[in-house]
């Protein structure tokens, strides 16, 4: 049994943390990997080539958008402000352009099916609070809590919904890397459902 059946026959979720982004007929073969073969519910993707990226990306063999994307906007790492922090002629930043261009495809596509996501670094507060102002009902994918410094509790106050939803904390080496991962998992899930109650 493989770590994909695995943890579908335990109806886990699987996001697979892939950072996509490439030609047409390259994503493609990604979305038929991801897809059909590990059987993923959703995956990250990077939209610096254009929605084009979306379009293969969300879609099944008729074009109906059914499978959910997180798109890259602003990532944890400090890098990331080179690119991705940069501000356009319209002094709105990249990440807020990427947001914008990806809501407007959706929408201009009638999409109501599948979800798009942005993936926000926790080391972003400020970035968080301003895309849930802007985007009240998005997900956020929220990764940066742990070994990445991001703080959960200003982070979580910055990145949830007006219903005490809408984020979802990936943390990986802060639970892997210790001695005992089951008992570290439980203690991150307790802190994080204290941010939310």
């Amino acid at each position: 049994m493989d770590i994909c059946e695995m943890l579908r026959d335990m109806d886990i979720p699987i996001l697979l943390d892939g950072k996509l982004g490439d030609i047409g007929s390259t994503m493609e073969y990604y979305k038929k990997f991801i897809f059909d073969i590990l059987k993923a519910d959703s995956c990250t993707v990077n939209t610096l080539l254009g929605t084009d990226v979306l379009s293969v990306m969300a879609t099944d063999t008729q074009g109906n958008y059914v499978h959910d994307l997180f798109v890259l906007a602003k990532c944890s790492n400090p890098s990331s402000e080179q690119i991705q922090g940069a501000i356009l002629n319209d002094h709105s930043p990249v990440y807020m352009e990427i947001i914008k261009k990806c809501e407007s495809f959706y929408k201009s596509k009638g999409v109501t099916g599948a979800k798009v996501g942005y993936v926000i670094g926790a080391t972003c507060v400020e970035v968080l609070s301003e895309v849930r102002r802007s985007y009240p009902e998005c997900i956020i994918l929220m990764p940066g809590i742990g070994a990445q410094g991001g703080q959960l509790e200003s982070a979580m106050k910055a990145a949830l919904d007006s219903n005490g939803g809408g984020v979802i904390v990936p943390i990986s080496r802060a639970i892997i890397d210790l001695p005992n991962p089951g008992q570290a998992a439980e203690q991150w899930k307790e802190q994080i459902n204290a941010c939310i109650a």
